[in-house]
C-alpha cells in the first residue's frame, strides 16, 4: 500500500471521507513517494474540531477526528491568520516577511505576485515528478499557477469576485485556467466530489504519486451552512450576540483611540462594530456623525433596506444600541470611552 501524508491547515467538515478514497489498483508499495493530501480551511477555530479538548461539547466532527485519530494532529501551530495571509504562509512556507512580491492590488480583494520572487512549493512536487492538483478556494494572486504549479485545478477565486461570484452556492469555476463558468450546488459538496475524483485518478496519471492541495471555503464569513446542516445543532447555546470588530491592522491597546477616518479607513471601510443577535444584524461605524444600519435577516438576507432609517423600528434600533454597549462592556473593550457621536435621530 503507498504510504499517506494527510496535513491539516485548521481541516474543513468533508461530505466524503476522502482520506481512504484509493481505491486498491492505484496503491503500490512504493513508500518513499507518498500521495498527500493537505485539506485547508481559514478562519476556523480548533474549538469547533471534535478532536481538541477545548472544543464545544456540542461540537460534531466525526469524519476529522477519525483523520486526527489516524493521522498527526498539531496542539500548537501558528500561521497568519487572515485567508489571504495564512495561504501565502503555507505555500510559500515563509513568514510574512520573507514572502517577496505579493501585496493587496486593485480592487479589494485583489492580489498579485510575482512568480519568480515567489515561487509556491507544490511546484517542487511537480518537478519531482508528482502530479499536483488545487481545488477550491484560492486567495494569492490573479495568477493560479495553472500549468506551472498545479497540474490540474478547480479553482474558485476569491481574488475576483465579480468573475467568480460569492462564497458558498452557485460559484463560478476556473478549471486547469479557462475562464470561470458557473456550477451548480453548495461549494464544500463540489469541491470534495472534485477532490475524490482526482484522488480515484481523474485528471492525473495512476501511475504518479499524487499531491492535492484541497481548500474549503465554508467556514468563511458570511458563516451561511448548506440547507441540510441548518438544524443539526439544535442544543447548542450561547448566550450572548455575535460580534464583530473591523479595526484595520490595529489591535489590542492600539484599538482603545479611535483614529481620524482617514487614517481608519481600509479600502474605504472605516472602522465598524458589527452586532448579530437574533434576526437582526447592527452595524455602528466609527465615525462622528455617521448613520447606523440596522438589517432584519429574515426578511432581507441581501441587507438591502436600512431600518434605521426607519421610525417604525425605532425601539428595535435602541434596543441594538444598548446590546451592542452591553456587549463591549461585558468583554472590556478599551475604546467603548470613546465612540463618537451618533448621527441626530
Amino acid at each position: 500500500m503507498r504510504a499517506w501524508i494527510l496535513a491539516a491547515g485548521l481541516v474543513a467538515c468533508c461530505t466524503a471521507s476522502v482520506w481512504c478514497a484509493v481505491p486498491e489498483t492505484d496503491r503500490t508499495s512504493d513508500r518513499s513517494r507518498p500521495n498527500i493530501l493537505f485539506i485547508f480551511t481559514d478562519d476556523q477555530s480548533h474549538r469547533s474540531v471534535g478532536c481538541y479538548d477545548e472544543a464545544h461539547p456540542w461540537v460534531k466532527t466525526p469524519n476529522i477526528d477519525h483523520l486526527a485519530k489516524e493521522g498527526v494532529r498539531f496542539e500548537s501551530a501558528y500561521i497568519g491568520t487572515w485567508c489571504m495571509p495564512s495561504r501565502a504562509q503555507m505555500l510559500t512556507g515563509r513568514l510574512p516577511h520573507g514572502i517577496q512580491s505579493m501585496r493587496m492590488q486593485g480592487e479589494y480583494p485583489g492580489s498579485v505576485y510575482q512568480p519568480q520572487q515567489c515561487p509556491f512549493w507544490p511546484s517542487a512536487f511537480r518537478k519531482a515528478g508528482y502530479s499536483t492538483g488545487m481545488i477550491g478556494k484560492w486567495h494569492t494572486g490573479f495568477d493560479t499557477g495553472a500549468g506551472r504549479d498545479w497540474d490540474h485545478q478547480a479553482v474558485w477565486s476569491h481574488v475576483d469576485p465579480r468573475q467568480f461570484g460569492g462564497y458558498y452556492v452557485n460559484q463560478s469555476i476556473s478549471f486547469n485556467g479557462s475562464p470561470p463558468e458557473k456550477v451548480d450546488g453548495y461549494s464544500t459538496d463540489n469541491y470534495t466530489k472534485w477532490g475524490v475524483e482526482f484522488i480515484q485518478g481523474k485528471h492525473r496519471p495512476k501511475h504518479k504519486p499524487w499531491f492535492l492541495w484541497l481548500c474549503y471555503d465554508a467556514v468563511h464569513s458570511p458563516y451561511t451552512e448548506a440547507k441540510r446542516h441548518a438544524k443539526d445543532y439544535p442544543d447548542a447555546d450561547w448566550p450572548h450576540p455575535v460580534l464583530i470588530e473591523q479595526t484595520r491592522w490595529f489591535y489590542g491597546s492600539d484599538t482603545d483611540e479611535i483614529p481620524a477616518a482617514e487614517q481608519a479607513c481600509w479600502d474605504s471601510v472605516p472602522w465598524y462594530l458589527l452586532l448579530r443577535h437574533g434576526q437582526y444584524k447592527y452595524i455602528r461605524t466609527l465615525v462622528p456623525d455617521e448613520i447606523e444600519e440596522l438589517y432584519d435577516l429574515e426578511t432581507d438576507p441581501k441587507e438591502l433596506v436600512n431600518l434605521a432609517l426607519d421610525p417604525g423600528h425605532r425601539e428595535t434600533l435602541q434596543e441594538y444600541r444598548r446590546r451592542l454597549l452591553d456587549e463591549l462592556r461585558r468583554t472590556k473593550v478599551g475604546m467603548m470611552e470613546n465612540l463618537p457621536r451618533l448621527a441626530p435621530d
